[in-house]
């Protein structure tokens, strides 16, 4: 079972995401649009996230640090986060954002669902979700 945690650590530096994004940004900009890319990512969104897999679809939400939130429905979630949306049984390199509405395959049903798996998830796992990023000032030793 995958486990929600309260705290993740991003796998690649910030550096690395601004050249992937620069890349992803110039292709889209170059094809006039038409690159085939949805969803090119804010970094300055994607600082930290909470995600979800059923076992075919894989939900990333993003959010800055100070930005933190709990979206009910798929208008917040889109407003207030990067959101990334992958079918890995037909996409298993996540190169298709299934979260971008400009997706021809962009399926609001199915982002909703996956929205409520990870809020379900989150209040199971976790509890209150006060998105506790940095360790408290005053720690009670046992």
């Amino acid at each position: 079972m995958i486990r929600v945690r309260e705290e993740y650590l991003l796998l690649f530096t910030l550096a690395f995401q601004m050249a992937v994004y620069h890349l992803m940004l110039s292709l889209h900009e170059v094809t006039g649009g038409d690159s085939g890319i949805f969803g090119v990512p804010n970094l300055e969104a994607r600082e930290l996230f909470r995600g979800v897999f059923d076992g075919r679809h894989k939900l990333v939400r993003y959010f800055g640090m100070g930005d933190y939130n709990l979206p009910a429905d798929v208008q917040q979630l889109l407003t207030d986060n990067d959101v990334a949306l992958y079918d890995l049984q037909s996409d298993p390199d996540e190169m298709d954002n299934l979260a971008d509405p400009a997706h021809p395959r962009y399926d609001e049903a199915l982002l909703s669902a996956m929205n409520q798996k990870l809020n379900a998830l989150i209040e199971e796992e976790i509890g209150e979700d006060n998105a506790m990023f940095t360790p408290p000032e005053t720690v009670t030793q046992k």
